[in-house]
């Protein structure tokens, strides 16, 4: 490991890129070689910024010394290193109230792959404040519809959302894109239990038009068989909608 790290000095660009390539594909590093790739970030080659980012990434745990250093990559020139940067974010378990914020402000990014990503970042917590919640619904209006399924699938791991957040995700029921219904039926059955307005909306969305359609249908509100959303009936929305072409 100390041979790889002395080829990060390699005055050949293509050496330092395969050196730091190289070790990531180890599944711990020590920390000083996590500081010498930390090194790499000031690399004048992107590809080798990436490289280095990339091999940070596949660590779990990260000091947060490093983790500020590759929130400053987001302001980086080169649209992958900035991508690559958020990646490697995402894979912490645990994120500062900081670090989540700096995520919600790639969400301006012109490049829509940095965009994805800072959401898929996001999607991992299982807590995020009012505030990202909002910026995720946001991100519904993208152009991209990867970067919108992958808000709605940020939204996921949260077990109770907002009524305002839920008529969000239920619109996206009418997407063109599958994955992009797919995604907001997994976020709405993931919810423990849904209001009334939210149970309306679900029976209005997916009321069936034809025969053919009728497992996307839901009782309507007063039903004897429906007060809350259960978890097998939202894997069963989720299922149903995965079939809608």
């Amino acid at each position: 490991m100390v041979a790889l790290v002395g080829f990060f000095k390699d005055e050949d660009s293509s050496v330092r890129w395969s050196a730091a390539r190289t070790i990531g594909n180890q599944s711990t590093l020590s920390d000083a070689t996590i500081a010498a790739l930390v090194e790499l970030f000031k690399d004048e080659k992107s590809y080798v910024r990436r490289s280095a980012t990339r091999a940070i990434g596949s660590q779990s745990t990260l000091p947060d010394a490093t983790m500020a250093a590759l929130v400053e990559l987001f302001k980086d020139k080169d649209s992958d290193v900035r991508e690559s940067a958020a990646r490697a974010i995402g894979m912490q378990s645990t994120l500062s109230d900081a670090t989540m914020a700096a995520l919600v402000e790639l969400f301006k990014d012109k490049d829509s792959s940095v965009r994805r990503s800072a959401a898929i970042a996001l999607g991992k917590q299982s807590t995020l404040s009012d505030a990202t919640v909002a910026a995720l619904v946001e991100l519904f209006k993208d152009e991209d519809s990867s970067v919108q399924w992958s808000a709605a699938n940020a939204l996921g791991k949260q077990s109770t959302l907002s009524d305002a957040t839920m008529v969000a995700l239920v619109e996206l029921f009418k997407h063109e894109d599958s994955n992009v219904r797919s995604s907001a039926a997994r976020a709405i059955g993931n919810e423990s239990a849904l209001s009334d307005k939210i149970l309306d909306a679900l029976g209005i969305s997916i009321q069936p038009e034809t025969h053919a359609q009728s497992a996307l249908y839901i009782p309507p509100i007063g039903s004897s068989s429906h007060n809350m959303l259960s978890e097998e009936k939202g894997g069963e929305v989720f299922a149903a909608m995965q079939n809608v072409a």
